[in-house]
């Protein structure tokens, strides 16, 4: 029992670990929440559409978690510039890119609905809304570029 509690215990340590170094994790986990806020406020999805959506932004923090552990063990293995490893980040980069260009199509599948964005906008139009979302925008935005949120030379 005590070893997969420590096995969880790593696991959000590497979730930590990562929204303190990886600018990329933290914007999916803005997007994420956005997505998911504006999915449970303003569209009824089946419970297809819930599993699928969970389901793609699992996959892409999957593979941005990936990522950066291929990142950090090429790192440990040399500084110096090599070709092969160049090769095997730039891959793994490109699979992140591939899955959130398909999160980005789902979205449109899912989301894409005048009649709803008309009523977002209205929901925009209240004082206390919009000011809660630009409060949003605005910590998603330090948290995300800020260059004391996290250190990328580890």
């Amino acid at each position: 029992m005590i070893r997969l509690i420590k096995s969880f215990y790593y696991a959000f340590k590497g979730i930590l670990f990562q929204l303190q170094i990886e600018r990329n994790f933290r914007i999916h986990c803005f997007a994420a929440i956005t997505v998911c806020f504006l999915a449970a406020r303003f569209y009824t999805f089946s419970s297809l559409e819930w599993a699928i959506l969970i389901l793609e932004i699992a996959l892409v923090f999957t593979a941005e978690s990936i990522n950066t552990a291929l990142e950090q063990l090429a790192n440990a293995v040399t500084i110096e510039r090599n070709e092969r490893i160049c090769h095997a980040k730039d891959a793994s980069a490109g699979a992140v890119l591939c899955l959130a260009v398909g999160a980005v199509a789902l979205a449109f599948h899912l989301f894409w609905d005048m009649a709803i964005f008309k009523e977002i906008g209205r929901w925009l139009m209240e004082p206390l809304h919009l000011i809660l979302a630009i409060l949003y925008i605005a910590l998603a935005l330090i948290l995300i570029f800020c260059r004391k949120t996290y250190k990328k030379d580890l």
